[in-house]
């Protein structure tokens, strides 16, 4: 009898945790479900203001059109000493139409845009004053967690530091710099155009890519590049770890002259604690319309 007595106890607990257990459930899909709306949203409203703010970009429909143009590099990264040999690449480029004006009166930080045929992407970069403004606000000055792809604070806007850091968040549904780590699923993609361009309203600089990787975010290497000795240890430290591995005489890259590098810097998870870096070497620089 005694046992009798305690079943229904025992299944009014179970139906009281089984109740809970289900309020749970509940309250995480709502949590849930706010949260992935909130989050489409967001992408939904930064994919709108890049294609209002790229109608002031136009590239041409096949990467056969090129600009060329023969006029050689001057002047050696941070000292403008004369390295007129400093190319060994014909300096052509991608006819893009940018009216720079526009996009100069959109965001007066505009420091040109950045170009990478292989990827397909095509984004106005800004000049950043601390590297944290446009972690979460748009090239348009709204908040957004696109960001915007910027020049870090301390590179120099005609691109003659020996190491310019760009940044840009790699955004789940390819955007932004999203779209980097195509190269590491598919080597090919770089193999087959292995160049950045980035159009300034005076000039477009040509980069050739050498190596990209991913590393730590609190690297050694996001101290920047000092002096030549700096830039060499640099250089050298990227061709070791790269994944991006080059067969043939027309993929060897001269550093003997240390052109000016880039190097693209995106998160590759959601805690931030690994990032992806693309980086290439200053091959060329040409007036726009010679």
């Amino acid at each position: 009898m005694r046992n009798d007595r305690k079943k229904p106890r025992k299944r009014k607990t179970v139906r009281i945790f089984s109740d809970i257990l289900l309020v749970c459930l509940i309250a995480v899909f709502i949590f849930s479900g706010y949260n992935f709306l909130k989050e489409y949203r967001q992408y939904q409203f930064g994919d709108e203001v890049y294609s209002k703010v790229n109608a002031a970009i136009s590239v041409p429909d096949t990467s056969s059109a090129l600009v060329e143009a023969g006029d050689e590099l001057s002047g050696s990264p941070e000292t403008g000493e004369d390295v007129t040999d400093i190319e060994s690449i014909p300096v052509d480029y991608p006819d893009l139409s940018i009216d720079f004006a526009e996009l100069k009166s959109e965001n007066p930080d505009f420091v040109g845009v950045l170009y990478i045929p292989a990827l397909d992407l095509c984004y106005p970069m800004t000049h950043s004053h601390d590297n944290d403004e446009y972690l979460n606000t748009l090239f348009t000055g709204e908040s957004s967690v696109y960001g915007c792809i910027f020049l870090e604070k301390d590179a120099r806007e005609d691109f003659r530091s020996l190491n310019s850091f760009i940044y840009g968040h790699n955004m789940k549904n390819g955007t932004m710099f999203g779209s980097l780590k195509r190269f590491e699923r598919n080597e090919g993609l770089c193999a087959t155009n292995p160049y950045i361009y980035i159009y300034t309203e005076n000039r477009v600089y040509k980069y050739h890519i050498f190596s990209y990787y991913q590393c730590p975010k609190d690297d050694p290497l996001y101290q920047g590049v000092a002096d030549e000795a700096g830039y060499d240890s640099y250089v050298a430290d990227c061709q070791r770890k790269s994944e991006y591995h080059k067969d043939g005489d027309s993929y060897v890259d001269d550093f003997s002259k240390r052109p000016p590098l880039i190097t693209l810097s995106t998160c590759v998870n959601v805690g931030e604690t690994t990032h992806f870096l693309v980086v290439a070497a200053m091959v060329g620089s040409s007036g726009l319309g010679d």
